[in-house]
């Protein structure tokens, strides 16, 4: 390793006791001689100060104690709240909004963005994150545990290939090719067995085998063959890079697999439970990153590593992990840094050309829900990518002879699509990676950089390549139509019908599902934009937040057959924060303020509809068995919070007006407090000194201080036949202007 000065690092034994060091890699030739070989390795921040654990402990006590008692904060402010029948911008100043107790940012587009403007005082916690940061710390500095750790992981490369093989004939959503993977392994899991690993006697050997295979360059050409690649990297020449692909695939296969509290057979000796497990692959995949980084190379194999261990880290570390964001600007640097976003390299197989392809494309898809999710500018942008959308083709043909792979391509149609209407991984990708093109131009006009003069002098990027200032009316049919013709080219078998469950297999629906789930969101998002300027879009956005959560409630029904209903859990929790918390978020609140300022919901579903689907979205949430992940408890705080604001909603009941009115007002689209028994329209403890002993209806009816309405009076009945209810239900019975 270089250091600033341009001058290599010494490793840490050699530094520590300030000898001289050959700066040779893996182990230098003193550490040989001196037989600390497994402690010899090249600190990438040498100087960086280790901060006392006792610190950190008691940092976390505190911290502890705070969120012990955030709940019991929030229930008294919505209480106090619900009992003055006051807005929430009429709470205290001090009472804290999302984001106030954290340096991150989050920006318009973000899952907390509909939920700002209400009492939550703090964001979800991320127990699982913190509680790492010391498991971190100890793999990174204890190498003798961190070396010894791999190689008794890598051990148990039969229980591994198991996991990982019935991932791919389960999954459809799996990235790279099968053979590139399981072959491999195959080979490991044989080398393993004929060398009798025991991964606790001979450790130290094992490890610098391995150290030195990884320092050699991974060199492919057109001349590589399949049963070369696995040799490559796997059985004697096996290299840290594959070793830490094959943890987190594994991590993730397990996950998905079985239940949190589930006992693994590790077949090494070993048991632990799922989340104990996940864990650690989580841990030994970073540490086979930091090995990977002192070698200074960039392959294939290391950005799929880096790739999936995004993939697993999100799960245990959460969405919005810190440590996550930054692992994933990693990846973007390892892609620019091979050239994988510009044009393709010749000079490779076909099947690693393909797979290269599709890398990039779930690597941009990422970017842009990640970019979404968080609210902040995407890291990967399209224009800056030359590279076209993989074939759609099945993986196995990847690998076939020129000849048949020719033949194959000829049956494609002139998009790249297939024509036998088969759904492969690479059409999933195919479809997703349409889809986030349009989601980055969507993120453009949501995080773009705005003029001075307003919002009416919006920029976009349009077809000409031209920056045109254009009206605030032009944008949006543009951008609509911009919507229109992406969903038009995803062929019309590949798009998701709630028919689709009765005639295809539950995970081809659920591919459809989150598909069609990504083109609703960009909806969403657009919708979202115009309501920052007017509210003459909220409507439409309250009819795309109710798609949103009618297919996700669609799914939660339809989808108990067997083969997806253990997986449920946990894929709903990987599209919670993402889909479920912004259209939930955006119903609920304008629900919330439209109550408060007694109007009626501008939806084209009624107002009891979307309260029923709400309740369903809570109360499947509330009931299911969810992975013990950070991304579930941060779900179930939103979702709490949710629940909180709808029952707050339902609960409110509007104070009189002051002045004559021309009907009974309703609250709550007719709908009373079933619970307290209050008679609508009328809040419990509203003071009546200022209000006259009797109001007079435009009929003649009379309606007292304390709702003596004289509802069988004549003037009362002859205005209520005057209003022709037979006929059609006027606004005003649902909430009264």
């Amino acid at each position: 390793m270089i250091r600033r000065n341009r001058k290599p690092s010494s490793c840490e034994p050699c530094r520590i006791a300030k000898v001289r060091c050959d700066h040779a890699a893996p182990i230098c030739q003193r550490c040989q001689t001196r037989a600390i070989g497994n402690l010899c390795y090249y600190h990438p921040a040498p100087l960086t100060r280790v901060r006392d654990k006792q610190v950190r402990a008691r940092r976390a006590r505190q911290r502890g104690n705070q969120l012990g008692n955030r709940d019991e904060t929030k229930d008294a402010e919505l209480t106090e709240h619900h009992g003055k029948g006051l807005s929430p911008s009429s709470l205290s100043a001090t009472a804290r909004t999302p984001g106030s107790d954290t340096s991150q940012f989050l920006g318009s587009t973000s899952y907390l963005a509909a939920l700002k403007e209400h009492p939550l005082s703090v964001l979800p916690s991320s127990p699982s994150s913190r509680c790492l940061q010391d498991e971190f710390e100890h793999w990174r500095t204890d190498h003798a545990y961190t070396f010894a750790r791999l190689i008794r992981l890598v051990s148990a490369a039969a229980f591994h290939y198991e996991q990982i093989a019935w991932y791919y004939e389960r999954g459809r959503f799996t990235i790279i090719p099968a053979p590139l993977i399981l072959g491999p392994l195959a080979v490991l899991k044989e080398y393993v067995q004929v060398e009798s690993w025991d991964g606790i006697s001979n450790w130290e050997s094992l490890h610098k085998a391995i150290s030195a295979a990884s320092a050699i360059p991974l060199l492919v050409d057109t001349t590589t063959t399949l049963d070369d690649f696995r040799m490559m990297v796997s059985g004697k020449r096996l290299r840290w890079e594959f070793v830490g692909l094959m943890l987190a695939l594994a991590g993730i296969s397990v996950q998905g697999r079985y239940p949190s509290h589930h006992v693994l057979e590790l077949r090494n000796g070993e048991q632990m439970d799922v989340e104990t497990f996940t864990k650690d692959m989580v841990l030994a995949c970073n540490a086979c990153l930091e090995l990977c980084s002192r070698y200074g190379q960039a392959n294939d194999v290391v950005v799929w590593m880096r790739y999936m261990h995004i993939f697993l880290g999100t799960e245990v570390l959460g969405e919005t992990s810190g440590r996550v964001y930054r692992l994933f600007g990693d990846l973007v640097s390892s892609i620019y840094a091979m050239g994988l976003h510009h044009n393709e390299d010749k000079n490779i197989p076909f099947y690693l050309s393909e797979t290269r392809r599709r890398i990039l494309a779930v690597t941009h898809r990422t970017d842009k829900n990640i970019a979404t999710l968080l609210g902040r500018p995407p890291r990967l942008p399209h224009h800056y990518c030359a590279v076209e959308l993989p074939r759609d083709l099945a993986d196995e043909t990847l690998f076939l002879d020129h000849k048949c792979i020719e033949m194959a391509l000829l049956t494609l149609d002139k998009e790249g699509w297939n024509t036998a209407g088969r759904f492969y991984p690479a059409t999933v990708i195919r479809m997703r990676q349409i889809l986030s093109v349009l989601r980055e131009q969507v993120l453009d006009l949501s995080l773009g950089c705005r003029g001075e003069t307003g919002r009416g002098d919006r920029l976009l990027y349009t077809s000409l390549s031209l920056w045109l200032p254009i009206s605030d009316l032009y944008l949006v049919r543009f951008a609509y139509q911009r919507c229109r013709d992406t969903w038009e080219k995803i062929p019309e078998q590949f798009r998701y019908r709630p028919e689709c469950w009765e005639t295809m297999g539950a995970v081809d629906c659920l591919a459809r599902v989150i598909v069609h789930c990504e083109y609703l969101l960009s909806v969403f998002q657009l919708h979202r934009i115009r309501c920052q300027d007017s509210m003459n879009g909220i409507k439409d956005l309250l009819d795309t937040s109710t798609k949103i959560l009618s297919v996700i409630v669609d799914l939660t029904r339809r989808c108990q057959r067997h083969e997806v209903r253990k997986q449920l859990p946990w894929i709903t929790i990987v599209k919670c924060l993402i889909y479920v918390i912004p259209a939930a978020g955006v119903l609920v609140s304008e629900i919330h303020r439209h109550t408060l300022s007694n109007r009626a919901l501008p939806s084209s579903m009624p107002r009891s509809e979307i309260i029923r689907t709400l309740s369903f979205v809570i109360s499947w949430f509330q009931t299911s068995e969810l992975p013990s992940t950070s991304s579930s408890t941060a779900c179930m705080e939103l979702i709490t919070l949710i629940s909180r604001l709808l029952d707050n909603s339902l609960d409110y009941q509007p104070v009189l007006a002051h002045s004559n009115v021309s009907a009974p007002v309703i609250a709550g689209n007719g709908e009373g407090s079933a619970a307290t028994g209050n008679i609508p329209g009328l809040q419990q403890g509203t003071n009546f000194d200022g209000v006259s002993d009797a109001m007079t209806l435009d009929s003649g009816a009379r309606l007292d201080a304390n709702l003596g309405l004289e509802l069988a009076s004549e003037d009362f009945l002859s205005w209520l036949d005057d209003l022709d209810l037979d006929l059609v239900t006027p606004d005003w019975i649902f909430f009264g202007e």
